[in-house]
């Protein structure tokens, strides 16, 4: 499976360079040669390209072989060839979109197009300024506290205070230190139960001297209730056969949840939490079919009656609570991730679309009364961008509907 990721991005990744060689840096080597040697100019924007062409092969590599300094250099030049890469891109759309216009309106004066093309050259400068200087920022920021109340029917408490920890991806890049600082976050807020809904590592145990490390301060969040987690589908990425004992072991007070159920609040005032199995294990059904989510599965533990949390790393898994498919069991309120909110603009619109219309926040599931929330993730996958997303911590209130 490594070697069928390394071979498609890098074969996605050199299209890509190709494409801003010809585009953009065969007319700044022309610009710059009035100045120095066209020969090594060609060579310097060749080595570059070529750089860029290889580092998101050269990224996964890195989650396999724990190489912090590799994962580093590969995650800013994919961060590069992205910022440069879409606005290259959006001018190379206006400029096409201008030129049939022109050809619609009957216009042929070659000066009137040169104006044109000068402007949007200018525009899309800017804004690609704007892309990359914004997708750096936001990307190097730590999360933010994230407050919002949701009413759940029969909630047996006033109001319970919940936290959502989702997409941490620690590993190559993101390290202890990370983690140290998002467990005295979280801890400062007080919360009821934490909740953690998968992508919490990015390599595996067996070939890492360093993620028992890194994520041991997990074991230090402190909630009334109790922390859960649950699978999301870079555990089955790295490897789920060596992950799952390793995070079951990680912490006694942290406990792994795959398709089961526990109770969780004071006596007489119980909630269930519903942990369910990571979706991608679909496309792994050959390797993980144990895995394989299942509401069948999830109702041991289960207490018909209470109020319902599940934990679901995507929020697609929503469907499996349509009232058409006659479920195993029901939920209030689903907490989810896995989408980053998209990280990076435009991959916002793939996302979206694959994950039954939902990104990030608050929605209500259209075929049932499960509420859905989405969290845009405590870290990030792959380049340190965002843009039109930002990392979060959710602090969400309960409260009875």
């Amino acid at each position: 499976m490594k070697y069928l990721f390394v071979i498609g991005n890098l074969f996605l990744a050199s299209i890509a360079c190709w494409y801003i060689y010809v585009r953009a840096f065969t007319p700044l080597i022309a610009i710059l040669a009035k100045y120095t040697s066209e020969k090594t100019l060609k060579v310097i924007f060749k080595v570059l390209a070529l750089l860029l062409a290889l580092s998101s092969s050269a990224y996964f590599i890195s989650m396999y072989y724990d190489s912090h300094l590799l994962s580093m250099a590969t995650a800013y030049l994919m961060g590069i060839l992205m910022v440069i890469f879409f606005p290259l891109f959006g001018f190379e759309l206006s400029l096409l979109i201008a030129r049939e216009l022109r050809r619609r309106l009957q216009r042929t004066q070659s000066q009137e197009m040169s104006v044109i093309i000068k402007i949007l050259a200018t525009l899309w400068i800017v804004l690609g300024l704007i892309y990359a200087s914004g997708s750096f920022y936001q990307g190097a920021k730590f999360p933010t506290v994230k407050k919002l109340t949701i009413p759940i029917k029969n909630l047996p408490y006033n109001e319970m205070k919940v936290v959502l920890l989702t997409d941490l991806h620690i590993g190559p890049f993101l390290k202890r230190d990370f983690v140290e600082r998002l467990v005295a976050a979280v801890n400062e807020l007080r919360p009821d139960a934490i909740f953690i809904v998968g992508d919490i590592l990015d390599l595996n145990p067996t070939r890492s001297n360093s993620i028992a490390n890194d994520l041991a301060p997990l074991g230090d969040l402190k909630a009334r209730f109790g922390s859960f987690m649950v699978l999301g589908n870079h555990e089955l990425y790295v490897g789920a056969n060596e992950v799952v004992p390793f995070l079951r072991s990680l912490s006694p007070t942290l406990p792994l949840l795959i398709n089961e159920s526990v109770q969780i609040g004071e006596a007489g005032k119980k909630l269930n939490v519903v942990g369910l199995s990571e979706y991608a294990a679909k496309r792994f059904y050959i390797h993980y079919p144990e895995l394989l989510p299942s509401l069948e599965k999830s109702k041991k533990g289960y207490i018909p009656g209470l109020p319902t949390i599940m934990l679901s790393h995507q929020p697609v898994q929503v469907k499996l609570l349509d009232p058409k498919e006659k479920p195993a069991l029901d939920a209030d309120l689903m907490l989810s991730g896995h989408t980053h909110g998209g990280q990076v603009f435009p991959f916002q619109l793939s996302i979206y679309f694959k994950q039954d219309r939902m990104l990030s926040g608050l929605y209500r599931y259209k075929k049932g009364n499960t509420s859905v929330y989405i969290s845009e993730g405590a870290g990030f996958w792959g380049p340190p961008l965002r843009f039109f997303s930002s990392s979060e911590i959710s602090l969400i209130t309960l409260v009875p509907q």
